[in-house]
């Protein structure tokens, strides 16, 4: 900095104007020598040079002053500095008022603020300047300009924050190296230069460790000096290194590094991130995609990836066992073209595409061509995979080839059908029965009637014998197909299900058998008993004829006692199909009994265990119950040891099931290949 320091036997003060923003004093006033040379010296100084009197008023300044500090067009002379500076902090009074001490005042860096509101960077240097005379005159302000260096100072101050909060926050490891070379220029090693904390956890080294060591003499990292020679081939030939990287950690361990490296002047930046956890979660994806394809492609059923148009993404290699075709050749098709043109019109009805449109649990029945041109049938049952949005993104089906079943329900089809026919033949021959067998019956009883009462005297013992037989032989034909057609009845007949108080019905049974009660002195005992579901005259038959044959069946010496008890099952409690809960019902007596060696004959039509002169009966009634029972998805059991009496036990479920759609109905079953369709089902 140019520095001035006037003697004290410079001349007196310089004339008034010589400080203006114009001139720092002008050639045609009468001046003395001496302060023109010193008002021109000041004005062309290098420097922003100002004079100030004890009042720090401007004597003169230099040109750089007015230019530096945008002081053009301003009269200065006589003004007071502090009419074109602040001083928010005092600094500049302070200084000029130690320098009226006497003293010289310096400094590298001061922020000098313009009344307008510019800021500027100084640096200064204040002396006091002296009179002729010897006494003080003010002081000599120098100042040279700072503010560009300041204002880069400061962005480069900025810079080097920003950098470093990014290192500091960077997820990946970032290092800088400086090429160490030997007289030859030829690389030798890497001399670390910067270290970030990331770097710092990856390498197990503090920064301050490394910083200033080099890569092979000092640190030896195993990661990096694996990749020495292409490091080498970054620094020299510039060409960007981008690597994955594995290493062996502790144990078992094994770390993955994605590495990237280029070069920066004479030396590298190296980045390094730890890529283990995703190269883990990416080997674990691609053993699930390696599972779920062996599963897929090991599958008994064909099971495809659709877009949401339906056409084929991926297609197991099931396929070629099924249709006979490559994956190949149906991805990027739909599977329309394939589909029997019958069961694809049906499929793409107005109401939309029910092939892709059906719940995963519905099932969509069609038949598909194959490789040689035949057709065959399959199921198919479709997810819908959506995003978060809710749109659709990829179609699922799993096809099961059911031709077999196919053929196997048409089949049953036509069997139902038969024996639709024959029940109603059955039905047509229940009607003769009971109108025509027995019309000759009822003839030959009346005519019997009629030779006992006009004959009967005319007739010996022989012959009202031979009346009695025929009488008795003519009643119990009547009752056999009385019998007969109650049991063919059972379903021809049957009423809907319905909810049975079972209370009532064993009240009706017992007022229905009250005189047979009373004749045998019999004891009914009825625990309360459930509301189920049932075709009520059916389950009152039920009850009858089972309280009826503990009547009937009891020992002579020993009053009947009959209990009827109930009790509700849970549903593993009974074996078969049907669901629970369950109701158990037992008929318990204190009768006759039976050797259980006969329990696969008293279910049976016209099975009979005692003679007919002993005990009345056709041998109908329990083939009746099984019946009832059977139809009403029970079971009907018996226990009994002879002389001390039976236990007949009903098992039946409280609710029936639902009835389901006739599966025969028109349109629900499927037809052979090669005849015409019928619509394609959902099932």
């Amino acid at each position: 900095m140019p520095s001035f320091s006037p003697s004290r036997s410079t001349e007196d003060a310089a004339p008034s104007g010589a400080a203006t923003g114009d001139t720092a004093g002008s050639p045609g006033q009468d001046i003395p020598e001496s302060e023109l040379l010193l008002s021109l010296f000041v004005q062309h100084m290098p420097a922003a040079v100002a004079m100030v009197d004890a009042e720090d008023r401007y004597v003169m300044v230099s040109s750089r002053w007015i230019t530096d500090f945008n002081l053009r067009g301003e009269e200065l002379t006589g003004a007071s500095h502090f009419d074109y500076f602040e001083d928010p902090d005092g600094h500049w009074k302070r200084v000029l008022k130690t320098v009226k001490e006497e003293r010289v005042e310096q400094g590298e860096e001061a922020r000098l603020v313009r009344t307008t509101g510019q800021r500027f960077w100084v640096r200064w240097e204040v002396r006091p300047w002296y009179r002729s005379n010897g006494e003080r005159g003010g002081s000599i302000v120098f100042l040279e300009d700072k503010t560009a260096r300041k204002e880069a100072e400061e962005a480069l101050q900025v810079s080097k924050d920003l950098l470093s909060s990014v290192l500091i926050s960077s997820l990946d490891g970032i290092m800088v190296f400086q090429a160490v070379r030997d007289e030859a220029h030829r690389l030798q090693d890497l001399e670390w230069v910067l270290v970030n904390p990331r770097a710092e956890e990856m390498l197990g080294y503090p920064a301050d460790r490394v910083v200033g060591q080099r890569l092979k003499e000092e640190v030896g990292d195993r990661l990096l000096l694996s990749l020495f020679d292409d490091l080498e081939a970054v620094a020299e030939t510039g060409q960007p290194l981008s690597r994955e990287v594995r290493v062996a950690g502790d144990g078992d361990a094994i770390r993955w590094f994605h590495i990237t490296a280029v070069r920066v002047g004479d030396g590298l930046a190296v980045t390094y991130r730890d890529i283990s956890e995703s190269k883990e979660a990416e080997r674990k994806l691609r053993e699930s995609e390696a599972r779920y394809r062996m599963l897929g492609e090991n599958m008994m059923d064909l099971v495809c990836l659709h877009d949401p148009e339906g056409h084929y993404e991926y297609v197991s290699s099931s396929v070629k066992r099924i249709l006979g075709y490559t994956p190949q050749a149906l991805e990027g098709q739909t599977p329309y073209p394939f589909i029997h043109p019958d069961d694809a019109e049906r499929l793409q009805s107005d109401e939309g595409d029910k092939l892709f449109s059906v719940s995963p649990t519905e099932k969509v029945t069609y038949r598909m061509r194959t490789s040689e041109g035949s057709y065959i049938w399959l199921e198919t049952s479709t997810k819908i995979i959506s995003d978060a949005d809710g749109a659709v993104e990829k179609l699922l089906t799993s096809s099961r080839e059911v031709s077999d079943r196919v053929r196997a329900e048409r089949a049953m089809s036509r069997t139902n059908r038969a024996l639709e026919q024959r029940n109603r033949e059955l039905q047509d021959f229940a009607y003769v029965a009971s109108h025509d067998l027995q019309e000759p019956l009822r003839k030959i009883r009346a005519f019997a009637d009629l030779l006992i009462e006009d004959f009967n005297d005319a007739l010996d013992d022989t012959g009202r014998y031979y009346l009695e037989r025929m009488q008795d032989g003519a009643k119990r034909m009547s009752q056999l197909i009385s019998d007969l057609l109650d049991y063919s009845r059972i379903t021809t007949r049957a009423q809907p299900f319905e909810p049975v108080d079972l209370n009532k019905v064993m009240h009706h049974v017992i007022s229905d058998l009250e005189l047979r009660i009373s004749d045998v002195e019999a004891s009914i005992d009825v625990d309360d008993l459930p509301t189920i579901e049932g075709d009520e005259t059916q389950i009152r038959q039920l009850l009858q004829n089972l309280v009826g044959n503990a009547l009937k069946f009891y020992r002579e010496d020993t009053r009947p006692v009959v209990r009827v008890e109930a009790e509700e099952l849970a549903p593993a409690m009974r074996s078969g199909d049907a669901q629970g809960p369950f109701v158990r019902i037992r008929v318990i007596d204190n009768g006759i009994g039976f050797d259980e060696k006969y329990l696969d004959r008293i279910f049976t039509p016209f099975q009979r265990l005692h003679n007919r002169s002993a005990y009345a009966g056709t041998g109908m009634g329990l083939a009746i119950c099984r019946r009832i029972v059977e139809r009403h998805d029970g079971e009907l059991a018996a226990e009994s040891v002879p002389g001390q009496g039976s236990t007949f036990t009903i098992t039946l479920p409280k609710r029936q099931p639902k009835p389901q759609p006739d599966e025969a109905e028109p349109g629900d079953r499927l037809p052979d290949q090669g005849q015409s369709s019928e619509p394609a089902s959902i099932t």
